[in-house]
């Protein structure tokens, strides 16, 4: 009796091994289907954000102007325009007043070409300057001439 529960729980054991296998490589081959769907459809240009030029999806750095395509400032762009659109309708719906909604939309585009300046460049480090090289002395008995 003993002998049977040894076989059973070794075929079982194989078993759920096989079975583990097979599931791990058919999750794999869906995820690679997947993957390249995801990559056929991915062929619609991306708007940069700062020049708004279209460009190829795949691409990180706008192909005109070089800055990045998503990131931190990509966001705070976007909710800017976004701002600018919802202060608009706003305005138009006469819920806000002009008045506020242009103040609004002045301090809006001044941290927008705060968001776009270039960073400062890092100042040089200042390194002491060295002092010149002094020829090696020798007494007149070592040296030769």
């Amino acid at each position: 009796m003993g002998e049977v529960l040894v076989v059973l729980f070794f075929v079982l054991t194989i078993v759920t091994l096989v079975g583990h296998g097979i599931w791990v490589m058919v999750a794999a081959i869906f995820r690679a289907l997947a993957a390249s769907s995801a990559g056929e459809g991915s062929d619609h240009p991306v708007p940069c954000p700062h020049c708004k030029r279209n460009n190829p999806a795949n691409l990180h750095h706008c192909a005109w102007c070089g800055k990045l395509l998503r990131g931190d400032v990509t966001g705070e762009l976007s909710d800017l325009a976004a701002l600018g659109r919802q202060l608009r309708r706003l305005q138009e719906g006469g819920a806000v007043d002009p008045a506020v909604v242009e103040d609004l939309l002045a301090r809006a585009d001044e941290y927008q070409s705060r968001l776009l300046q270039p960073p400062p460049a890092p100042r040089p480090v200042e390194t002491p300057p060295q002092p010149a090289a002094q020829p090696p002395r020798c007494r007149p008995s070592y040296c030769v001439r």
